[in-house]
């Protein structure tokens, strides 16, 4: 390829090819999609999604060159490493980003053809390894990720897994903490939606952002609301609701849930939604009750529109939060300790107030969005210039 990378004195912008197992809004994708909005004309970006998913490049701003690649076969989808070097031998590509567990044939296939050059990014990983990753697939990372540039991971519990399980040489693993644009992500003025509703006192509003997804275990909200529910109609405690926004395949196990329970007036499952912003300054506290997280965008997000939170502990989610926060994050399988940190912020407006602010100063001072665009500049400018 001709062009240099930006800021070198050369007009040509540097193609990246991004590799996903699929392109639907989620995290890593929108993660992505931010850091190209960012990083301005000296790179353009083609994205393959394996499963024919694009929904996320509606995200993409005017003006940034981030579009679907050329046809990719079917065969080269599928994992046929033949076709996957073909596609990758006749692509005008500079630099080449996979995703994810599910891209992994793709890494191999570029190890075997020796180009373009390779950043490959492991986020985190679905309800089949929520507990502990597979043999086979430790075993398949080390082989694809040999003639990788480098593996990129957001959290300290994915670098200590890479290095445990030779994933990539210590050298050659990467951390890139998240970021949040906490321009956007900001906390609520007492405005319409935080207003009492007339006739009394509005409900505390308590939020979660998620893929309805078995690994992100929703049922356990579910619970929790249940007993609280029961608690709060003995003893006349402060109203709240619950809103889960998010879609996936677990939706309709949790409507059957919340119907089974009688919960149907307390839960709501709106759907996936694109203001999540918006979403979360209506919301008064937010959860996550995920078994297997990294470094959740939706925690940011929460934490930078001053929401305190109740979560169960998993992956880098005590090493994000401030000191004030960690009381209130459970061990997994304590399904009782997160029922009583739920409630604690429910009944308690100074509270929420106090963590609430803590967590908007963590993210400003250690998370912001600029951090992490800048740390991906670099990455590409030293894979495409092969610099250790």
């Amino acid at each position: 390829m001709t062009g240099a990378v930006e800021g070198d004195g050369s007009a040509d912008p540097r193609t990246v090819l991004h590799v996903f197992p699929t392109f639907c809004v989620g995290g890593v994708p929108i993660r992505i999609v931010d850091v190209a909005n960012r990083l301005g004309a000296g790179f353009r970006h083609r994205v393959v999604a394996l499963d024919g998913r694009m929904d996320a490049l509606a995200r993409v701003r005017a003006g940034t060159d981030f579009q679907a690649a050329p046809a990719v076969p079917a065969a080269a989808r599928r994992g046929n490493l033949l076709a996957i070097m073909r596609y990758l031998k006749r692509m005008p590509v500079d630099l080449l980003c996979t995703y994810n567990f599910g891209a992994m044939d793709w890494c191999l296939g570029r190890a075997l053809s020796g180009a373009p050059a390779h950043l490959h990014f492991e986020s985190g990983f679905g309800p089949d390894e929520a507990h502990k990753p597979l043999l086979r697939r430790n075993l398949y990372r080390a082989v694809a990720l040999r003639g990788a540039h480098r593996l990129v991971v957001p959290s300290y519990t994915l670098q200590r897994l890479a290095a445990r399980h030779r994933w990539a040489a210590a050298a050659k693993t990467k951390l890139v903490p998240n970021g949040v644009d906490t321009a956007l992500f900001t906390p609520a003025e007492r405005g319409e939606a935080r207003r009492p509703r007339p006739g009394g006192e509005r409900p505390v509003t308590v939020a979660t952002v998620a893929p309805l997804r078995a690994e992100k275990r929703l049922d356990r909200l579910v619970a929790a609301v249940a007993s609280l529910a029961a608690a709060s109609g003995a003893q006349a405690g402060p109203s709240f609701r619950v809103v889960i926004t998010g879609d996936g395949p677990e939706r309709p196990a949790l409507e059957r849930a919340v119907s089974d329970r009688g919960l149907a007036d307390l839960v709501a499952l709106p759907g996936a939604r694109d203001d999540v912003a918006a979403a979360l300054q209506a919301a008064d506290v937010f959860v996550m009750t995920s078994e297997t997280e990294q470094m959740p965008n939706a925690l940011l997000q929460a934490m930078a529109a001053g929401l305190p939170v109740a979560a169960f502990d998993a992956g880098d989610i005590k090493v994000i939060l401030p000191p004030e926060q960690l009381p209130f994050v459970c061990g997994q399988g304590d399904e009782l300790a997160f029922g009583v940190a739920l409630a604690r912020l429910i009944g308690d407006p100074a509270l929420r107030q106090t963590l609430g602010a803590a967590n908007r100063r963590r993210v400003e001072q250690a998370y912001g969005i600029d951090t992490m665009v800048e740390a991906y500049r670099r990455l590409y400018a030293a894979a495409i210039g092969g610099r250790a």
